[in-house]
């Protein structure tokens, strides 16, 4: 249990550093790109999108039981 905690704390913060990463690289794609549509933008930002929603869901499993 205590092995499988440590591991998900580490993946949390390994994601935390990939989500800054990938948010940006996002920012900067939008920043030079006119077509804010581009398959490239928005394949990033789903993966940003799914990244995310494994981030907070690691988080609420992990947040102490009161």
């Amino acid at each position: 249990m205590l092995e499988n905690t440590l591991e998900k704390n580490h993946e949390l913060v390994s994601l935390r550093e990939t989500i800054e990463e990938t948010r940006a690289q996002l920012n900067k794609m939008v920043a030079i790109e006119q077509n804010h549509f581009n398959e490239d933008i928005l394949s990033l930002s789903r993966t940003l999108d799914h990244m995310i929603y494994r981030y907070m869901a690691l988080e609420i499993r992990l947040k102490p039981k009161v």
